[in-house]
């Protein structure tokens, strides 16, 4: 290390001794000037011993500077801020472009989350919440939303804890994506207040509602049993269950790829016996698999159950975690069926039932005939409107008008080579 260096020199038109302090120690040069060349060795000493633990910058600082350094590495330190990871922080703070409107923010996260590869029922609600809030906002800048605004919002409509909660969290997520972007310096979520959220037990399905469920559902909606009991008996998400299709289940598993999972992690659930007489029974009678007009289905067999006015969200999934942790008392088992976590599984999905309650639950059982009759009953031509039965006589009458290719009009005889009169419907039959 090159020491400071001690020369006489002229200031001001004066003689006086100049200790100079290289660049290479404190990154400029430095220079203090003295009457005698004591004074000047003494402030090269002082300087050289304070140097050796602070360093010549904080050495040659004068006092005053000294303290502002100080009182500002103890507010940073108050904070939470180590005083050396300062420069690394200011390194990383995007560069606030000014001028970007909600509208165009709004479109940009929207596409952004689309190309990460979101599940599109995601992106529904991130379409809704986020459209929301730019009603009358497009125009807006993004740098001037402020707490306030937020909290009108979630505030003014009324909503219950658990929406305004998910609405929080997609606004937190649009504005955690425009602060990474530079359109602001802040997330103003971050200052909002969290809604507290009451602590409910979950809602589950007794073993009687259970049955009528099911019974409802083989008479008067049979398409959607495969999948109801994928997830009543066998614990799979709605959504997951609904992705499935019958090549999925085989070896007594049901192969839940990755693109299928809500987390994206491929994940083999166990078949039971009860879950399998559903699956055989709903395949006998060809069931389909994914199911097809689930949502009016599914609707019409709560309401043939009689327990429409009742349900509550995800009870089937609900029930199943907690007749089969009842069953069993297992609850990694039971965890691992349904995809998370024990500690989930304690917190959310797990209501308390008994061990009798569960054995008549799992033996629920089909019952073919009903399920052949509810399938026969689906396969039943419904009425015809009028305005069919008027284009489907328009397109006979025009085919019959029409001689086949290679043959003139009036040649040849009916129903031989011809074939109209035995392929076609007579447009007597819509008289």
């Amino acid at each position: 290390m090159k020491a400071p260096r001690i020369s006489e020199v002229t200031n001001n038109g004066r003689r006086c001794i100049c200790v100079t302090i290289p660049a290479s120690l404190t990154r400029k040069r430095r220079r203090a000037f003295f009457k005698t060349r004591a004074e000047a060795e003494e402030f090269r000493r002082t300087a050289m011993d304070e140097a050796k633990d602070t360093g010549f910058r904080w050495a040659l600082m004068p006092p005053a500077q000294r303290n502002k350094h100080a009182q500002l590495a103890a507010w940073l330190e108050d904070q939470g801020i180590d005083p050396m990871d300062v420069p690394r922080l200011l390194a990383k703070r995007p560069v606030i472009r000014a001028g970007m409107t909600l509208g165009k923010a709004a479109d940009e996260f929207l596409a952004a989350k689309a190309a990460k590869g979101c599940r599109e029922k995601y992106l529904v609600k991130l379409r809704r919440t986020v459209g929301l809030f730019l009603t009358n906002r497009r125009e807006s800048l993004v740098s001037e939303i402020e707490v306030g605004d937020l909290e009108e919002f979630l505030g003014r409509n009324g909503y219950a804890p658990a929406t305004r909660k998910s609405y929080r969290s997609d606004f937190g997520a649009f504005f955690a994506f425009c602060v990474r972007r530079g359109y602001r310096a802040d997330n103003p979520v971050h200052s909002t207040e969290a809604p507290i959220l009451d602590d409910k037990p979950p809602g589950i399905l007794t073993p009687d509602d259970a049955r009528a469920l099911m019974d409802a559902a083989q008479l008067h909606s049979p398409r959607v049993v495969p999948w109801i009991a994928l997830v009543l008996f066998g614990g799979l998400r709605p959504d997951e269950a609904r992705r499935l299709s019958w090549d999925d289940i085989r070896d007594g598993f049901v192969h839940l790829e990755a693109a299928k999972a809500k987390t994206r992690r491929r994940r083999i659930v166990p078949i039971s016996q009860q879950l399998s007489a559903w699956l055989e029974a709903s395949r006998a009678v060809c069931a389909p698999l994914p199911p097809v007009n689930w949502d009016r289905d599914w609707r019409r067999a709560r309401k043939r159950a009689g327990i429409a006015e009742r349900y509550e969200h995800n009870a089937l999934r609900h029930s199943f975690a907690s007749y089969h942790f009842a069953r069993h008392r297992n609850a990694s088992e039971t965890a691992a069926i349904m995809g998370h976590s024990e500690a989930m599984l304690f917190r959310h999905y797990r209501e308390v039932v008994t061990g009798a309650a569960a054995e008549v639950f799992f033996g629920l059982l089909p019952d073919r005939a009903a399920l052949e009759a509810g399938m026969a009953e689906q396969r039943r031509p419904k009425h015809i409107p009028p305005q069919v039965l008027r284009q489907r006589k328009l397109a006979a009458e025009a085919a019959l008008a029409t001689p086949p290719a290679g043959q003139k009009p009036g040649s040849g005889v009916a129903g031989e080579e011809t074939g109209l009169e035995t392929s076609l419907i007579s447009p007597a039959d819509f008289a």
